[in-house]
């Protein structure tokens, strides 16, 4: 049986990605099945350090939660081309991070203007 803690932490995320998230897809660059979810997503708005790390003007953020994406990271880490759409605009996948403790996952993205 699953922690009560991992049960609150997955209806939390589905209440606030229901409520404020975007519409995403992704077709695997392998060809698999078309995977759909709600995700939160993060605009940049402008350059500036933050904790001595330069912030890039030109990254885009999203956070998803599993069991949405499958594959998605390992992907990523396989150094594989992958693409994702968020509510219409399409985006470059430059990495896909597990993020808290493993079950959220961070997508470091890059638009690509069409």
């Amino acid at each position: 049986m699953a922690n009560i803690f991992d049960r609150i932490q997955k209806s939390a995320f589905k209440v606030v990605t229901n409520t404020f998230g975007y519409c995403a897809s992704w077709q695997p660059s392998d060809g698999s099945k078309h995977e759909t979810a709600q995700v939160l997503k993060k605009e940049p708005t402008k350059e500036y350090e933050l904790a001595g790390i330069e912030y890039n003007p030109q990254i885009w953020l999203a956070e998803y939660h599993k069991p949405h994406f499958p594959g998605l990271y390992q992907a990523s880490e396989s150094g594989k081309h992958e693409e994702i759409t968020i509510n219409n605009e399409l985006y470059y996948v430059r990495k896909v991070v597990p993020i808290w403790d493993g079950q959220s996952y961070r997508i470091i993205m890059q638009h690509i203007i069409q």
